[in-house]
């Protein structure tokens, strides 16, 4: 058969790394320069690859708007190939939607720049990857991915990647030592200093045979390109001298679009790989490693990077779609570009906080500037709530900047307060929730315990049906300001309350303040002793250890041991965990504080625990006379650590919650929480539009041992993990932040969360501080407690996950007379194993279109109800790729639809939705 040898030239360009984002610019600004120069000169320069992202582009025209003819040009003419990410992202660390979100705006970019996207999954330096990516690949049209890390060791060096609905890509594994650099490592170089035909030719020679050697296909692909490399000029002039080396071969300047063709002609022939990619590396020398422990690296980046998702996922992005609906004007570009900044940080150096400090308090930066936005469009959205319950602008009962008086005066004769409380979720659901009701200062309705010691308002909730709303106030905090609107801040007294609510989905709920003329009080409680509480579910027992039990009463099953911590050495940095010799593990059980309880209520009980650890303040490193460090030991000077978890259970619930509180004063140490389930087998974890089940502990047992990477007994998950039986079982949910879990081979059937290391080391440097996270960290999650009717069911915990994740959006204002609320929430699904992935408008357009995404998280088909709510009425429905462009029209009614889902299948509808009616009576 005829030797195919593709030549593929590119540069791979991390933003921010080893130096800080800035500094690489000054590096991309003269490659950029210099590679335009070659491609607008040399016509037998056909086309280069920039690494897969656009963002570089963006970030070379922030400085040099005047090259953008040259940009367009050479993106026009196919020289220069744009995508099809906006970054390369981590997978492992970021959202399903977040990845679909970051494909999106690279193949807008492309457009922009007067091309199409690169029709290739380059996955280059990505640290493992997501058993879904062939179908998400496959969602934008693509159906090739090139891939580095986490392929199987023994597999070929092409393959086809099959995800779990069936989906696949044809996928070639990079040379496992230099991967995306490996011609250019062997033979180019990394500058652009051209070699001689004979250095060159001999040097190639050698590379090609032996990796003809490594393949049973004929073609070898040849990888100029490395980190932040220039352009290689002479490159037209080795694929000459490559066509005299090999004359009877044929030779391309390559994009991998012909590697892909030339792949599907022995499609047959190539081994099958399903599922994650995230195995770790075999052979010696080169610079693969898989890199695991990049998943606990600097917690806070992680915890802000979940809360901006969450905070654009399931809060902004659903009100945008109601504020459409509803005639509510927000700014759709606004959003897209709190996505961009959001998407900037998602890079894989960045997001996996293995760069330098420097680069992680850039993230910071933009990582707030998310939530700036995010808070703004919220407010914005209240205010136009607001305009339509009360009936008249808000602008109106502003105080004006000369006069101090308002142009209207709202009127309340009675004191009575509305509470709104919109639900971002696509189903009606009732659970205790925290909110908050904002008083004038002057409100006439109070009582005292007992003789003034503090003034309470007294008030009653009632719901829209005139049903009283028990409740508990959690705190009032007094003559708090608040920016009413705009310059517009006035005092109020604000109360804190916890209540057992039913919410509509996708809509408004209303609350009724009442002043009452009694004190209101209730003396119920869940308390079953001085540290013990139950709900019609659960038992909770707090020990005198600080440890907690837990007995689900629908099976009996007690978990024991809960809220246990465990710290080790760690001597590794922002990529790997490592432990020195004589390493010691250290269990917080031994020593305990306090435990108080903090709130209770018939809905609600809430413990406090404290721990206190006292630990080696340090690892020493200690040195000799000759100043070469001789031996890694714990300090003698110890410190307390100390840990402070809130356990929070509600009225007839099965989820637990907790918030972990820490501030660090230790160095050089590890901490992780451990979760005895007392269930043997397998274990389950989240993943980006899947559920996995892993071996527990090592799934390779010993066969890594001698390898120069072994398998770590830590691996990803998103934001699930736990285990069950048929019995039930219980799973962990991250409130964000938490992204590694481990499983020892241990009777009780342990999963250990790693909540942080503390490290000095950083890439290239003598080593700095951010890193060893001396500071105050808050840690959120919930333990779920699974019934035999849940066993299997993985839609029911993803959509416990969002419900967990998801905070009432409220705001309280004065009630007008005779007001009515009759109003409907948008829409609602039907389906116990398929659940709502985002919905959104469309990223094109701003009108009564809505984006909903759908996952069959079950391993068989499913169906799935989408309901349309009585306000409103469907008029029509497409079913989109993710690029969200028409695929096909399904059938539909007025109210609703009806869809079948094949196993594990994502599908996308885009809906034209139409309000029928006001919905608010006033």
């Amino acid at each position: 058969m005829t030797l195919k040898i593709y030549y593929f030239c590119s540069s791979h360009w991390d933003r921010e790394w080893y130096q800080p984002f800035q500094h690489f610019r000054i590096y991309l600004l003269k490659m950029a320069d210099e590679l335009f120069e070659v491609l607008e000169q040399d016509e037998e320069f056909k086309i280069f690859n920039f690494d897969g992202q656009a963002i570089v582009l963006d970030d070379i025209l922030e400085i040099h708007p005047e090259w953008r003819k040259r940009i367009d040009n050479l993106v026009r003419c196919g020289k220069l190939n744009i995508g099809p990410w906006y970054v390369q992202p981590d997978e492992f660390l970021v959202s399903g939607e977040a990845l679909i979100r970051n494909l999106q705006l690279g193949h807008l970019k492309a457009i922009e720049y007067g091309g199409k996207a690169w029709t290739v999954g380059y996955l280059c330096d990505i640290f493992g990857h997501i058993a879904q990516m062939p179908q998400i690949l496959n969602g934008f049209d693509i159906n090739s991915a090139i891939i580095w890390r986490g392929a199987p060791p023994d597999c070929q060096n092409c393959f086809r990647w099959i995800a779990p609905d069936g989906s696949e890509c044809l996928a070639v594994k990079l040379p496992e030592k230099q991967g995306y650099g490996d011609f250019a490592g062997s033979v180019t170089g990394l500058w652009n200093f051209e070699l001689s035909e004979e250095k060159f030719k001999s040097l190639a020679f050698n590379y090609i045979e032996e990796q003809r050697q490594n393949t049973s296909l004929p073609m070898v692909i040849l990888m100029d390109g490395v980190d932040h490399a220039p352009v290689h000029s002479a490159v037209p002039q080795y694929i000459q001298y490559l066509k005299e080396l090999y004359p009877e071969a044929e030779i391309d300047f390559a994009d991998f679009t012909e590697v892909e063709a030339e792949l599907k002609t022995h499609e047959s022939f190539l081994t099958r790989v399903s599922g994650e990619l995230n195995f770790t590396t075999r052979e010696t020398g080169g610079f693969m490693n898989l890199i695991t422990h990049t998943l606990s690296s600097y917690y806070p980046l992680k915890q802000a990077n979940d809360d901006c998702q969450n905070t654009l996922e399931l809060q902004i992005s659903p009100l945008m779609v109601y504020a459409g609906l509803n005639g509510m004007y927000l700014d759709n570009k606004l959003l897209g570009h709190a996505w961009k900044l959001l998407l900037s940080n998602q890079a894989h150096d960045s997001i996996c906080g293995c760069s330098i400090d420097q680069v992680h308090k850039d993230m910071e930066y933009r990582f707030d500037q998310v939530k700036s936005i995010g808070e703004a469009l919220l407010f914005e959205f209240m205010v136009h709530d607001r305009n339509a319950v009360s009936g008249y602008d808000i602008r109106r009962e502003c105080l004006h900047i000369s006069g101090g008086e308002p142009d209207i005066e709202y009127s309340n004769e009675h004191g009575t307060l509305l509470v709104r409380l919109f639900n971002p979720l696509p189903y009606d659901y009732e659970q205790v929730h925290d909110f908050e009701i904002v008083f004038p200062v002057d409100y006439e309705m109070t009582y005292a315990e007992p003789f003034g010691y503090e003034f309470i308002n007294a008030f009653m909730l009632e719901d829209e049906q005139h049903n009283p709303v028990e409740y508990n106030i959690t705190s009032i905090k007094h003559n708090v300001i608040r920016r009413f609107y705009r310059f517009d801040a006035r005092s109020y007294d604000v109360y804190h309350v916890s209540a057992r609510l039913q919410l509509k989905a996708l809509g408004w709920t209303t609350l009724t303040v009442l002043p009452s003329e009694k004190p209101v009080r209730n003396f119920a409680s869940q308390l079953t002793g001085r540290n013990s509480a139950e709900n019609s579910v659960l038992c909770l027992e707090v020990n005198a250890d600080g440890t907690l039990n837990i007995t689900d009463k629908r099976s009996g099953r007690k978990y024991s041991g809960l809220n246990t911590f465990a710290t080790d050495g760690e001597i590794g940095d922002g990529w790997n965990h490592v432990s020195p010799k004589g390493n010691v593990l250290a269990m917080s059980t031994s020593t305990i504080g306090s435990i108080s309880l903090i709130e209770d209520s018939p809905s609600r009980t809430r413990f406090e625990i404290a721990h206190k650890m006292v630990l080696p303040k340090e690892l020493r490193f200690d040195g000799t006379l000759q100043e070469k460090y001789h031996g890694i030991n714990r300090s003698l000077e110890t410190a307390e650590l100390k840990i402070v978890t809130r356990v929070t259970i509600d009225e007839n619930s099965p989820l637990v919650q907790f918030e972990t509180e820490i501030d660090n004063s230790i160095k050089d140490y590890r901490l992780r929480m451990i979760i005895p389930t007392g269930i043997e087998g397998d274990y389950f974890a989240h993943q980006a539009f899947l559920f996995l089940v892993r071996q527990t502990g090592r799934s390779s047992g010993t066969q890594t041992e001698g390898w120069k990477e072994p398998e770590q007994l830590e691996k990803n998950f998103g934001d699930i993990v736990g285990k069950w039986d048929k019995q039930g079982g219980v799973a962990f949910l991250s409130g964000g932040g938490l992204h590694e879990v481990g499983t020892p081979v241990y009777d009780n059937g342990e999963i250990w969360i790693t909540l942080f290391r503390a490290f000095r080391r950083t890439v290239a440097t003598n080593g700095e501080k951010r890193g060893q996270l001396q500071r105050k960290m808050i840690f959120k999650y919930a333990l779920y407690f699974c019934d035999e009717n849940d066993y299997g069911s993985y839609g029911v915990l993803y959509r416990q996950l969002q419900q967990y994740r998801t905070p009432v959006i409220n705001y309280t204002l004065d009630a007008p007379e005779h007001f009515v609320s009759e109003e409907s929430g948008i829409l609602s699904i039907d389906s116990n194993d398929v659940c709502m992935s985002i919905i959104k408008s469309p990223e094109t357009m701003y009108s009564n279109a809505v984006i909903v995404r759908f996952v069959n998280y079950a391993s068989n088909a499913s169906q799935a109800k989408i309901n349309i709510e009585k306000d409103y009425e469907l008029t029509g429905c497409e079913k989109i790729s993710l690029k969200e462009e028409y695929i096909k029209t399904p059938e539909f009614h007025k109210n609703g639809i009806e869809l079948e889902f094949a196993p594990h299948e994502i599908i996308t509808l885009k809906f034209n939705i139409v309000i029928k009616t006001k919905g608010i009576d006033k």
